[in-house]
C-alpha cells in the first residue's frame, strides 16, 4: 500500500490464474494507473478507523456469437460454417483455446483455429475465449464463412472480421452473416418458322443446330438428332443424316 497525500492506494502484485491483469481491466472508477501500474482506491480513513477494500478480478474469458440470415427476407438461416483464429496466444491463452477446441494452424505455428460447423443451428456461440495474453497483449480473433448453406452462396464481402474481446463491453461481442440465396435459371428452346401453326421443342436443344436448306428442310447438326419439320416430306421424314452430324 503506498500513500499520495492524504489518499492510500493499492497495488496487486499477483493474481489467480487465468485472470486479465488489473492493467488491462483499467477500471478507472476502483482506482488509477500509475506508472504502468494500476492501483486500486482506499476509502478514506478515519482516525482509528478501519476500511474494507474488495479487489475485483475478471476472468480472462469472452464470448462470440455468430448469427446468420437471409439476405433477402432476414430470416435465420442454418447450416454455414466459420473457420475462427486467433494470432500469438501465450501458453496460458493456448491452455483456454485448447478447452474450446482450437488447434494449431499446420502452416502457421502462431495462429490457433477452430472450424465451426452450425448444423441445424442458425446461431452458435464460442464462450471461455481468451482475450488477453498474460502481458496484457490483447488478442484479435478472425473470422470467416467457408461455406454457405445449401441454396445459397457465400456474401459478396466475404473477408474476414475482426474482433477485439478485450474491448467490447464484458468482453463479449456478436455479428451477423448474411447470405444472398442462389439464383436457378430454367431456359425451353423452341423454333418457329412461318409454315408452323405451333412452336415445337427443339430437340438436343444443347448441341443441335438447325438451318433450312434450299429444300426448306431443317437439317440437324446434332448428335444423334433426326429432322423432322420441313415442307419436303420425302427429303426430311424423320431422316437421321449421318453427314449433318456434328
Amino acid at each position: 500500500m503506498e500513500e499520495n497525500g492524504a489518499n492510500y492506494y493499492v497495488k496487486e502484485t499477483s493474481y489467480p490464474a487465468n485472470v486479465i491483469p488489473p492493467e488491462v481491466v483499467n477500471n478507472t472508477s476502483a482506482g488509477q494507473m500509475w506508472n504502468s501500474s494500476f492501483y486500486y482506491q482506499v476509502p478514506t480513513l478515519a482516525d482509528n478507523g478501519m476500511v474494507t477494500l474488495t479487489l475485483q478480478n475478471k476472468l480472462n474469458k469472452g464470448a462470440l456469437t455468430l448469427n446468420k440470415t437471409d439476405l433477402k427476407t432476414g430470416n435465420p438461416l442454418a447450416g454455414a460454417t466459420f473457420r475462427v483464429s486467433v494470432a500469438n496466444p501465450d501458453a496460458a491463452a493456448q491452455t483456454l483455446l485448447a478447452l474450446q477446441g482450437f488447434t494449431q494452424n499446420a502452416g502457421d505455428a502462431t495462429v490457433f483455429e477452430k472450424t465451426v460447423v452450425m448444423g441445424t443451428a442458425s446461431s452458435t456461440t464460442l464462450s471461455g475465449l481468451p482475450v488477453v495474453n498474460a502481458d496484457g497483449t490483447q488478442l484479435r480473433y478472425a473470422v470467416v464463412e467457408t461455406a454457405a448453406p445449401e441454396g445459397y452462396r457465400l456474401p459478396d464481402d466475404n473477408a474476414p472480421r475482426e474482433f477485439i474481446l478485450a474491448q467490447q463491453t464484458n468482453h463479449q461481442t456478436a455479428t451477423t452473416y448474411q447470405n444472398p440465396p442462389s439464383a436457378t435459371l430454367t431456359a425451353l428452346k423452341l423454333f418457329y418458322k412461318d409454315w408452323e401453326n405451333l412452336n415445337n421443342p427443339l430437340l438436343n436443344p444443347a448441341v443441335c443446330k438447325h438451318r433450312s436448306n434450299a429444300d426448306g428442310c431443317h437439317q440437324c447438326r446434332g448428335a444423334g438428332a433426326v429432322c423432322r419439320f420441313g415442307r419436303n416430306q420425302d427429303l426430311c421424314d424423320g431422316r437421321d443424316d449421318a453427314a449433318n452430324r456434328v
